[in-house]
């Protein structure tokens, strides 16, 4: 059967590889050809250093409560640093809830122990991507600039006091009471002061912002 001559002619190509190629390169003179496939330069800072970074922002933030201050550390703080405090946060809360159910009823609290090890977290730290979402949003609905990265990482860095506080106001005695509402009500002012920086928000629409944090002392207060 005659090819049609109008028709262009077509040939079956195999599918090029890396061996083709060097093949090629060396038929035309080019010998020891190398490729070399770059790698990810991933690097996972000490937990010593990451400890360092937590003591040291901690003690900045909560010994100079300044809007300069969170100006500056809400773009030098790593997310490393900020997912570390609020790990942190939830693994003493989870010890704690751990050591409480094994006072409270042995074999319950012993069996229940390592889930609340591990669950509780991962779930602070679900819950508090939850929260700094929420305040995001509405700072940005009250006219905010910022962004959600320093915003997040500045709320990572205060979540270890606002955690200490919800558990010191677990213990219904009226000097824990106390102690935690002062430093519950500290973290708010933290917070408050927090999303006048990241946001550029006034006073009054960071004081908006803060209710869900200062409702969340008061119940611990009340309840």
């Amino acid at each position: 059967m005659e090819q049609d001559p109008n028709k262009p002619r077509t040939r079956n190509r195999n599918p090029l590889n890396a061996g083709d190629v060097l093949q090629d390169l060396n038929s035309l003179g080019l010998n020891n050809v190398q490729v070399s496939i770059p790698q990810p330069n991933i690097k996972v800072p000490p937990a010593r250093e990451v400890a360092n970074n937590l003591l040291e922002s901690w003690v900045r933030l909560l010994l100079n409560p300044r809007i300069s201050n969170f100006d500056q550390m809400a773009y030098s703080t790593t997310w490393t640093t900020a997912i570390a405090s609020v790990l942190a946060t939830g693994l003493v809360m989870g010890i704690i809830n751990a050591i409480r159910g094994i006072f409270g009823n042995v074999l319950f609290g012993t069996f229940n122990a390592p889930i609340a090890l591990i669950m509780t977290p991962v779930m602070t730290l679900v819950g508090f991507f939850a929260i700094s979402g929420a305040l995001y949003y509405g700072a940005k609905r009250l006219g905010g600039v910022g962004q959600f990265g320093p915003q997040t990482k500045m709320l990572g860095l205060l979540m270890p006091p606002f955690g200490l506080a919800l558990l010191i106001l677990g213990f219904k005695w009226i000097g824990f009471t106390l102690l935690g509402g002062l430093l519950g009500g500290y973290v708010v002012f933290l917070t408050w002061l927090m999303l006048r920086s990241v946001h550029r928000l006034d006073a009054k629409n960071a004081g908006i912002l803060i209710i869900l944090p200062a409702l969340l002392v008061l119940l611990g207060i009340l309840f």
